[in-house]
This record gives structure tokens, C-alpha cells and sequence, in this order.
């Protein structure tokens, strides 16, 4: 019998503002906030922050998908113009990136799941 306990993580929004931003690798102009990590599985939720201009280069994950929904501003994600309220969803191994965030920069909020096994 599992004898672990699931229970549900609530963030309140304080809670979530006092979450670090951290510098996203090398791509200048690009944060993000870690909310949630799945243990032992590597998959994970957050909020990037990427002032205006701002990009992420194109890069495939191999066992992930990525789920994308911008939360404030605009940015040009694949090519196409995307305004608050848009998402996008990645397969795994499919090329992607952020081309460029709008003038005001943008907020995505964002899912990373693992394939299951990998």
C-alpha cells in the first residue's frame, strides 16, 4: 500500500512573488520563476519573463512537451504574432523557440512534461 500522502501545492500570490527569478541560461533579457517540480520525473511549471526584444533560441526537446500560454504582453513565438491569452503546445521533439517578445516584453506561463520513462 502507498503510504505517501498527495495533496494538492497552492501558491497564493504572495507566495508566488516571493519565488526567485532566475537568469535563463545565456539568452539575455530572459527569467524565469519555478513553481511547481513533478519529483523524479523532471517535469515542471514556471512563469518566463522576457523583456522587450528579447528571444530564445530554437532548440527541440527530445522526451518533453512544452505547454505555453502568454500571460501578459505579446511575443512572436514559431514565426506567428501571439497577443495575452494565446497558447501553444510543443510534442517533444518538435523545433521551438521565441523568436522575439513584443515592446512591453511578455509573461508565459509554461508546462515542461517529461514523456513517461524518460
Amino acid at each position: 500500500m502507498d503510504t505517501k500522502t498527495k495533496q494538492a501545492l497552492i501558491l497564493e500570490a504572495d507566495r508566488v512573488a516571493a519565488r526567485p527569478w532566475e537568469r535563463f541560461g545565456e539568452d539575455e533579457g530572459v527569467r524565469y520563476r519555478t513553481l511547481w517540480i513533478e519529483p523524479g520525473s523532471r517535469s515542471y511549471a514556471g512563469v518566463l519573463r522576457l523583456d522587450s526584444g528579447a528571444a530564445i533560441g530554437h532548440h527541440t526537446h527530445r522526451h518533453a512537451s512544452h505547454h505555453v500560454w502568454v500571460a501578459d504582453g505579446d511575443c512572436r513565438i514559431d514565426g506567428r504574432h501571439l497577443e495575452a491569452g494565446s497558447y501553444v503546445c510543443v510534442p517533444a521533439g518538435v523545433d521551438h523557440g521565441v523568436d522575439a517578445a513584443g515592446p512591453q516584453g511578455c509573461a508565459l506561463f509554461y508546462l515542461y512534461l517529461r514523456e513517461p520513462g524518460t
